[in-house]
């Protein structure tokens, strides 16, 4: 078990560097949109940290080395998520369609069609929100997320994550909104997510 958890905290955290240099890269000559959160500095070295304990709390509970690295993959790709849009307000389709699209290949090839409704069922509210706004509000890379999420925990825990994400952003727009601000979405789903994809297993 020590092992597994030293090997999942190197792997969580030298993924979790590689994301944040990465979202840097993509997002580097991207404008922000003038309605959005303004462009501002991640915490990287707090998601790094976080990711290395989730990978020292999933080790440690015995996840399987292949187990292991497909949740360091993903917690990479969420850390990208959030870096992206606090630097550009955008949250780019290669840090959310190519993870969902090796999620989905991998679970369908082995007939677990039961994933094609934890990608959508939480997908669809936000699908919703964009239309409704325009973009504007919540943008469709905050509905490509959502279903990055769902296939990474699960549809009841990405529901409940969706919900908690929301909530607490809601409340914090509210602040924001009093000096004239927007709020970027991905850090609060990503959050959520990373909570949740622990919390599974940790209470499995």
């Amino acid at each position: 078990m020590i092992v597994s958890a030293v090997f999942g905290s190197v792997l969580f955290a030298c993924l979790a560097s590689a994301a944040t240099i990465a979202a840097g890269l993509v997002t580097q000559n991207v404008t922000p949109f003038d309605d959005g959160p303004p462009p501002g500095r991640p915490p990287s070295a707090i998601l790094i940290v976080a990711a290395t304990a989730i990978g020292a709390v999933l080790g440690l509970h015995g996840l399987t080395t292949a187990d292991l690295a497909a949740a360091a993959f993903g917690t990479a790709f969420l850390v990208a998520c959030w870096c992206a849009d606090v630097r550009a307000g955008i949250v780019p389709d290669l840090f959310t369609l190519l993870p969902l699209g090796a999620i989905l290949a991998t679970q369908l090839a082995h007939g677990a069609f039961p994933i094609l409704l934890s990608v959508l069922v939480p997908a669809l509210p936000f699908a919703a929100g964009a239309l409704l706004s325009k973009g504007r509000g919540i943008g469709w890379g905050d509905v490509k997320l959502a279903a990055l999420g769902g296939a990474m925990v699960g549809l009841t825990d990405a529901i409940v994550a969706m919900g908690f994400a929301s909530l607490v952003c809601g409340l914090s727009a509210k602040f924001v909104a009093k000096r004239g601000g927007a709020v970027a979405f991905a850090p609060f789903l990503t959050g959520a997510i990373g909570l949740a994809l622990v919390l599974r297993v940790v209470l499995a």
